[in-house]
Parts: C-alpha cells; structure tokens; sequence
C-alpha cells in the first residue's frame, strides 16, 4: 500500500510521501487533496496501483478550494487495490469553497446610506466581493421568468451564517389585499398572476427608502403554505393616490 498526506502547512509540490515536512523543509505532505488525486493518477498511469492499493490522509485543518475537485472513472481502485480518502484520525478537516473577506469599509455612498435606517447608517460596512474574485451570486433564475431558487452567496462570521438583511427581523409582512384580483384560483384556493397587493405592516417612510433598492426581494409563501419562492421587486408605490395616506402601502 502506498499512502499520500495532505496538510495545511504542506507543498504540491512536494512528494505528499511525509505527514510534516522534512527538517530542510524540501519535501513533505502535498497541500491540496486536487494534488493528491493527481498523483494517484499518475501513478496508476505510470506504474499501476500497488498492492493494497492507496490512502490519501487529510489532516487537520480548513482546506480553501478555488475549483471543485471532481473524481471520475480514472480516480477509483479495485477490489484488491482500493483508493481511500480519509482525514487523520481524531483530527477534523474542512474542504470550504469559500473565500476570506477582510478589506471591509464603511459605507459612504451618499444614496446608498439614504436607504439605511439613521441610526444603523455607522454601523454598516461592505466589501468589493469582484476584488475577490467572486464573480457568480448564485441568482439563478428558475420556473417562471425573474424568480430565483436560492438567496445566492452566504456570509459566515466566526464559523456562524449571518442573515440577509430583511424586515422584519422576525416573522413575516401580511398581504392586506390584492390590487388586482383577476379572479385567479386553483379548487378554490384564490390568487392572482398579476402580483401586485397592498400591506398594512410597513410604512410609507420605510418603503420610500426601499423604492431605490436594485437587489430588493420578496420571499415568501406566495399562494400554497408549502411552497416558498424568492422573487425580485419591479416597483414599489409607498404613496399611491388611491390609498388611505399613511395607513396602506402598494408593492
């Protein structure tokens, strides 16, 4: 049996034949389970797998992926000479695709403050996710034209997802009633495919702020209570002539 190690602290391009690198620091584990993969390719290519086959020993630590590692028919052993991946014992590995953010900086785009409540306006800060080289946020639209399946990338804060920001905080905004009512239902569940309805729950100074935002979306369980879907805003009427002034807003 031959075996490979991969560590944090390794080198691709070191041999992966030691778990720590060498006294000369000249050789030692690989740094990436790609490279391990990749040298058992070779070595089958070259030479066949041994005996017993070969082990890849992951140890400890956050291992950052900048592409999947993908394996396929040339990546598998046999029965007499398996390919196993496995983390060093009682140690604990992650394989993360994501990317540290670090450069954050308050905000200090005057219209993009305008949006924000006057007390959480110090409080906010961002970061040019592009400078990262994060390219794709996952908006992938699915069924009908302009929804989407997912919220797109995920913020973490000290190993903890952080939420989007949304209102409310907690629970939900009611449907007060439908501005059309085009006389859609499903065995007698109603509805409308036009999409547009009125809220008692936000007031209008609060959808003013919201009526600039380009990424704004509405989740929610829009005619079944199973079925949630993610849908992006086209406009928002905080102060439509045929409302009660103050009392009912329009999305």
């Amino acid at each position: 049996m031959k075996t490979f190690y991969v560590s944090p602290n390794g080198n691709d391009a070191w041999s992966g034949a030691y778990q720590s690198p060498n006294s000369e620091n000249t050789d030692g584990p690989f740094a990436s389970v790609l490279q391990a993969r990749d040298a058992i390719r070779t070595l089958k290519a070259s030479t066949g797998l041994p005996a017993g086959g070969v082990k890849v020993i992951v140890c400890g630590g956050e291992y950052l992926l900048r592409e999947p590692i993908t394996f396929s028919a040339e990546d598998s052993g046999t029965a007499e000479a398996p390919v196993t991946y496995l983390a060093a014992e009682a140690e604990t590995v992650i394989l993360s695709g994501g990317v540290c953010i670090a450069d954050w900086q308050p905000v200090d785009d005057a219209d993009t403050l305008k949006r924000l409540p006057a007390d959480a306006r110090r409080k906010v800060l961002r970061a040019d996710l592009r400078a990262h080289g994060i390219t794709d946020f996952g908006e992938t639209p699915y069924g009908q034209k302009g929804q989407t399946s997912d919220p797109g990338v995920e913020l973490f804060f000290r190993n903890e997802p952080m939420t989007l920001a949304r209102y409310p905080n907690e629970g939900y905004l009611h449907i007060a009633e439908l501005s059309v009512d085009d006389g859609h239902h499903i065995r007698g569940t109603h509805g409308s495919h036009v999409g547009r309805f009125r809220t008692t729950d936000v007031t209008p100074e609060r959808l003013r702020r919201w009526a600039d935002e380009p990424g704004l979306i509405l989740h929610g369980y829009w005619f079944w209570d199973w079925s949630d879907q993610r849908i992006p805003v086209k406009a928002i009427e905080p102060d439509a002539g045929d409302l009660p002034p103050g009392n009912r807003s329009r999305f």
